[in-house]
């Protein structure tokens, strides 16, 4: 019998939605006063069209599109969406073939930075209101979205993938207790290995999808015991 642990800060995938620098639609700055979102809701970019490219395909991607309704009406701007199950490789061929999108859905922090590393994004700190970023997101969002303390992205969603599931009686056998913290879980792993077991087996299968081979992007399981 096998029972899951749930870590909720380091268990899921996240999705961040950045800016690149090659894009012109979203991130210059208009001439008048107000904040870009209020120039926006007052129509003032009424008839722009902004390409987003992310990983979301079929049922996803009509979820994501229902959602942008909402912000077309109000501002009359053309929100069009490309999704694609590879984009993690796809994103990196349109930014060096000159043909990035205004905005990119990343499915994980680290390919942001490689992009940020290369200078192919563009910096959000200036850009959004900081405020109002930190009422509506705690630190640590913030934090895995900005690079070299400039804000890069911004978390639209974030959802359960990986669990970890343990042994139950094997973990009742040995008096385990179960890990409530990161600091808990490594002790608990370095403990297994003090006892002569091994604390940690995985299983991967990708598919079609954007192949985070070793991060559970769509099939992850890891187990602890056994």
């Amino acid at each position: 019998m096998s029972r899951m642990i749930h870590f909720p800060a380091r268990a899921g995938i996240a999705f961040l939605i950045a800016a690149l620098v090659l894009s012109s639609a979203v991130i210059v700055s208009a001439q008048g006063p107000g904040s870009e979102l209020e120039q926006a809701m007052n129509g003032d970019f009424d008839g722009t069209e902004v390409n987003v490219f992310g990983v979301w395909v079929e049922g996803e991607a009509a979820s994501f599109e229902t959602a942008l309704a909402v912000f077309e009406e109000q501002t009359g701007i053309d929100v069009v969406f490309e999704g694609s199950s590879d984009m993690a490789t796809l994103i990196t061929v349109r930014v060096e073939g000159g043909n990035a999108p205004d905005l990119a859905v990343f499915p994980q922090p680290g390919l942001m930075a490689s992009f940020v590393a290369d200078g192919s994004l563009v910096g959000l700190s200036d850009i959004i209101n900081q405020e109002t970023l930190q009422e509506n997101y705690i630190q640590s969002w913030i934090d895995l979205g900005t690079v070299d303390e400039q804000l890069y992205g911004i978390f639209y969603r974030a959802s359960t993938k990986s669990l970890v599931w343990y042994p139950v009686p094997e973990f009742e056998e040995a008096g385990y207790e179960i890990p409530q913290t990161w600091d808990e879980l490594i002790a608990l792993s370095d403990q297994i290995v003090a006892d002569g077991s091994t604390p940690w087996c995985i299983s991967i299968e990708h598919g079609g999808g954007s192949g985070q081979v070793g991060l559970g992007h769509h099939f992850g399981r890891i187990g602890l015991g056994g």
